[in-house]
């Protein structure tokens, strides 16, 4: 019977196999795997002079939805006409659904259009709720030599102050921005861009009202 030689406890047929492995590219022991990288959607409303229209009146903010579609915190692009993927290294920090109905209640509170902004724990009587949804959130790379950064939503002001509870103003928005190149940076640079363009908007109707 033949003897299997060992060299620190590792039979050495198999520490052979091993480093022909490694030799042959199959096991890099000497490069790092990817990382992975968040990032956040954040926007900020220019300081412009403004007064107060909010009255006596509480807007309260509930949790945006999201299509399922992109309701996970991995970048999404459209690479053809029905085509999609996911990026595991680059994702969003936290929900973008979170994130965006975040960053919505920084600029209403900001722009002073109600008195307090709230959300669904605060102990303030509303008069006016906010629903808020995101359509869709990608990176259209269909055309590489056009890439956009996408982005639609929807918001619903309902008026609580009276019964029924009654939508006042509705508004869809869709903006896709053209961006600099496929990198995760210049897509979440058009996205903060996308998001202020529609939160502007916004913000001027419910003014108009």
């Amino acid at each position: 019977m033949s003897k299997t030689s060992y060299i620190n406890g590792l039979p050495l047929i198999l520490l052979a196999f091993a480093l022909s492995l490694a030799g042959a590219g199959c096991i890099n022991l000497g490069k790092d795997a990817p990382q992975k990288t968040y990032r956040m959607i954040e926007v900020s409303r220019p300081e412009i002079e403004v007064s107060p229209t909010g009255g006596e009146t509480v807007l309260q903010i509930t949790r945006f939805s999201i299509s399922s579609s992109f309701a996970g915190k991995e970048f999404v692009y459209k690479t053809g006409t029905n085509g999609f993927q996911t990026d595991y290294y680059n994702a969003f920090f936290m929900s973008p659904a979170d994130m965006i109905s975040g960053q919505t209640r920084t600029w209403i509170e900001k722009a002073q259009l109600f008195k307090y902004v709230v959300d669904s724990g605060s102990h303030l009587d509303n008069t006016h709720i906010l629903e808020g949804a995101v359509n869709a959130i990608y990176g259209d790379y269909s055309d590489p030599a056009d890439p956009r950064a996408v982005i639609e939503m929807q918001f619903l002001l309902i008026n609580d102050n009276v019964v029924p509870p009654m939508g006042i103003l509705e508004k869809q928005y869709k903006v896709t921005v053209r961006v600099a190149d496929e990198s995760p940076e210049a897509l979440v640079q058009g996205w903060n861009k996308g998001l202020s363009e529609i939160l502007t908007q916004f913000e001027s109707a419910v003014r108009q009202m």
